[in-house]
């Protein structure tokens, strides 16, 4: 009976353990997008290779998802539903027809890869992949700006001496040491591999410091920050009502205050980093931008049409230098789906959250939910200052869209 009893344990252990594990030839294919994803920026700027990229996306993700019968798996989300299609519709209001349509391959072809990355995996899985796919691309950049500066490092005269690593700008390096980061706080590690977590961790927060990304410091110090005003609130809450209640009611008041002081301080802390008022010029360039945007208040330009149309030769002779972005997510996002577009969106982002918030106060919570609220926090301020959703490159909309659905899932 034991021995029995014995063999069960062993198979569903096992079962466990494979279950939570993807073949060889998953873990590449999705490598590979993933890495594809970064390279392949959902802006203007289109080349060949990229509509050549996204095609290959494309049909690979719906083959998968046709065999998996991925669409049978996921739950409805009419929010988001209403929102791909608007999105998707609006090339023929588009102000470039053509970039727009190019665009809405690459944006099919991202949506249809995370109906089957999270159809076919659970969060386990998941996790386990960002966690692989992450520290690669963390250490490989490490060590790439050490041994070969010249590919790594800005040598240019504006960032000269800045890290680059393998994402090809210190903006956008900074921006994905967060999200490392973000995982690597979150993540649940064995003991034993305690040391090497942080040692992670520090490397990770070197490689934020010599990306001299302004917004990476700012929002390195307030996702540490929520990390513990989090934790804090995780541990008291089996505790006293009485006590829970007031370490809700501290924290939220910290918070406030914290951003407060940040905001009061702004230009001092602007200051502290060898940066001034005008944002690197970005004050200068939102105030066109709002021009712009009230022109076509609404609906917008179409997803991608702004920045390859006119108005954006007109905007740049302007500002009096190329851009390819408004440098602030929200702002690209009204150019290219207006008032509409953005408020679908929002209120997505925002019941995300609140969903985040929910299953994060369970008894049992995994690190995806808690990576999943962290993300979803860091997504919505950087997106007020930086442009990382639907502009520039893919993987910060294939990671939402992969969370969002996943958060909704029952599992």
């Amino acid at each position: 009976m034991l021995n029995k009893k014995k063999d069960v344990l062993e198979l569903e252990s096992k079962q466990m353990f494979f279950h939570d594990k993807m073949s060889f030839l998953e873990l590449a294919y999705n490598l590979g997008i993933f890495y594809i994803l970064i390279m392949l920026p959902m802006g203007s700027g289109t080349t060949n290779l990229r509509i050549l990229a996204s095609i290959l996306i494309l049909i690979s993700s719906l083959f998968l998802v046709i065999i998996k019968k991925s669409l049978v798996k996921i739950k409805v989300d009419l929010i988001f539903s209403i929102f791909i299609l608007y999105a998707s519709t609006s090339i023929l209001w588009s102000a470039n027809f053509t970039e727009s349509l190019i665009l809405f391959i690459r944006f099919l072809s991202i949506l249809l890869f995370s109906l089957y990355f999270t159809s076919n995996f659970n969060i386990e899985q998941i996790m386990n992949f960002f966690k692989i796919f992450f520290i690669a691309i963390t250490i490989l950049s490490f060590f790439g700006t050490l041994i070969l500066p010249d590919l790594f490092v800005h040598q240019d005269l504006i960032h000269s001496g800045a890290w680059r690593g393998l994402l090809g700008h210190k903006n956008a390096f900074g921006a994905f040491s967060i999200l490392v980061l973000i995982l690597l706080l979150t993540h649940k590690y064995r003991f034993r591999y305690k040391k090497i977590h942080l040692v992670l961790i520090l490397t990770t927060l070197v490689n934020i410091w010599r990306s001299e990304s302004v917004t990476a410091y700012i929002l390195t110090v307030t996702i540490i920050f929520l990390f513990i005003a989090y934790k804090i609130l995780i541990f008291y809450k089996n505790k006293n009502l009485i006590l829970f209640s007031s370490i809700v009611s501290m924290s939220t008041i910290l918070i406030v205050l914290f951003f407060f002081i940040i905001y009061r301080n702004f230009e001092f802390i602007l200051a502290l980093v060898d940066r001034d008022i005008n944002l690197t010029g970005r004050t200068n360039i939102w105030y066109f931008v709002r021009l712009y945007i009230s022109r076509r208040p609404l609906f917008g330009y179409g997803y991608g049409g702004f920045w390859a149309s006119d108005f954006a030769i007109e905007l740049i002779a302007n500002i009096g230098f190329t851009i390819t972005s408004a440098h602030s997510g929200t702002y690209d996002l009204l150019l290219d789906l207006g008032y509409v577009g953005f408020i679908l969106i929002f209120i997505h982002l925002i019941l995300s959250i609140i969903i985040a918030i929910q299953k994060s106060f369970k008894k049992e919570t995994s690190s995806f939910v808690e990576f999943s609220l962290l993300f979803l926090f860091f997504l919505f301020i950087i997106n007020i200052t930086d442009s990382r959703f639907l502009n520039t490159m893919a993987l910060y909309f294939t990671i939402y869209s992969i969370v969002a659905i996943k958060l909704r899932s029952r599992s």
